[in-house]
C-alpha cells in the first residue's frame, strides 16, 4: 500500500512541518517503520528533530543529486527509534529550478521528483512529506508520488486563501495521480475555547471545498500552546517527548532549592499539545485503515 502523505497548504505558517513531525514520530512510536521527507527549502524539519540545519544536514543536496542521476537520496537513519529523514534545505531551490527547465524545455518536470520520492516511498510503512507553500513546483512533485493529502488550516482568511491554491493544485495533480486523495482538513493554532470561531472555520473551510462532504473536515485539531510549541523546537523534541521530558522535571522551586537554576524547565502544557498530536495521529490513522479496507473488499 502507498501510505505517503503530503502534508500542504498554499501559506506558510499554518504548522506543515509541526504536524509531518509529529504524526511521523507518533507513527514510528507504534512500531511501523517512517520515513520523513523534507521537501522545503527552508529546512526546518530538522529543528523539530534537534538537528542543527547548516551543520548536521545536507540541506536537500542528496535529494538533488538523486534526481539528477536518477539514484536514490541518502537517508539519515533512526533520527529516532522506526523514524528515519531525507533532509531539506537550499539546495531544493537548485532542484525547483532544474525541474522548471526541464519543464520549459519540454522534458517533463516535476515528474522526475515524484519518480525519485515514489522509489524511496517503497521501502516503508508510512511516509510523511513536509511541503513547501504556495505553487512550488516541489509541491507538484510531490502531489505526483502522494497517496494522501493533508491540510492544517488556521481560522485566518490568509489560511482559507492558501487552502483555495492547495484544492487548485490538488485538481491538477489528480489528473496525474488518479490514486491521490484529500485525507481531510483539520485546525491547527486554534483556542479549544472559541467554539463560535472554530465552528465557522469548519463553515469557511467547507466552503472552499464545495461538493465534499463535511466529515472532510477533521473533528480533531491542534490548539495554540505557545510555550510548549516553542520548547518543542528550542529543545528539539516532539510533543509527547516534551509531555515525558515535562513528567519527569522537577517543579522549578524545587530545582532552584537544590541550586540548579539553570536547568530543564519544561512548559507544563505540553501535556496538552501532546494529546491534541496524538488524537490527530489516531484520526489520521483511522481515516487511511478505513479507505484500504474499502479497497480491499471492492478488489474482493
Amino acid at each position: 500500500m502507498n501510505r505517503s502523505v503530503a502534508v500542504a497548504n498554499g501559506k506558510g505558517g499554518v504548522g506543515k512541518t509541526s504536524t509531518a513531525c509529529n504524526l511521523a514520530g507518533l507513527t514510528a512510536a507504534s512500531g511501523a517503520r517512517v520515513l520523513v521527507i523534507d521537501s522545503d527549502p527552508q529546512g526546518h524539519v530538522a529543528l523539530n528533530f534537534g538537528y542543527d540545519i547548516e551543520r548536521q544536514t545536507d540541506q536537500g543536496a542528496s535529494m538533488l543529486k538523486a534526481v539528477l542521476t536518477g539514484g536514490l537520496p541518502d537517508v539519515t537513519k533512526d533520527v529516532r527509534p522506526n523514524l528515519d529523514v531525507i533532509w531539506g534545505g537550499e539546495q531544493l531551490e537548485e532542484l525547483a529550478i532544474h525541474l522548471n527547465v526541464r519543464r520549459m524545455s519540454g522534458r517533463g518536470g516535476a515528474g522526475a521528483y515524484s519518480e525519485t520520492i515514489k522509489a524511496i516511498a517503497a521501502q516503508y510503512d508510512f511516509v510523511f512529506v513536509d511541503c513547501p507553500p504556495g505553487g512550488h513546483i516541489l509541491q507538484e512533485g510531490v502531489f505526483g508520488a502522494a497517496r494522501w493529502v493533508l491540510v492544517p488550516a488556521k481560522t485566518d482568511k490568509g489560511s482559507l486563501a492558501g487552502l483555495r491554491d492547495i484544492a487548485r493544485r490538488f485538481d491538477v495533480a489528480h489528473e496525474i495521480n488518479p490514486d491521490l486523495e484529500l485525507l481531510g482538513v483539520f485546525l491547527f493554532g486554534t483556542q479549544s475555547s472559541a467554539r463560535r470561531v472554530i465552528r465557522e472555520a469548519r463553515a469557511d473551510i467547507l466552503k472552499e471545498l464545495e461538493g465534499l462532504d463535511d466529515s472532510i473536515v477533521l473533528t480533531s485539531f491542534i490548539r495554540q500552546v505557545e510555550a510548549a510549541a516553542r520548547d518543542e523546537r528550542e529543545m528539539g523534541l516532539l510533543a509527547h517527548e516534551l509531555e515525558a521530558a515535562a513528567e519527569e522535571a522537577e517543579p522549578w522551586y524545587v530545582q532552584r532549592q537544590n541550586g540548579k537554576s539553570d536547568a530543564l524547565v519544561v512548559a507544563r502544557s505540553s501535556s496538552s499539545l501532546a494529546g491534541d498530536y496524538s488524537e490527530l495521529a489516531r484520526e489520521v490513522h483511522d481515516r487511511i485503515a478505513k479507505a484500504e479496507a474499502l479497497l480491499a473488499g471492492t478488489s474482493a
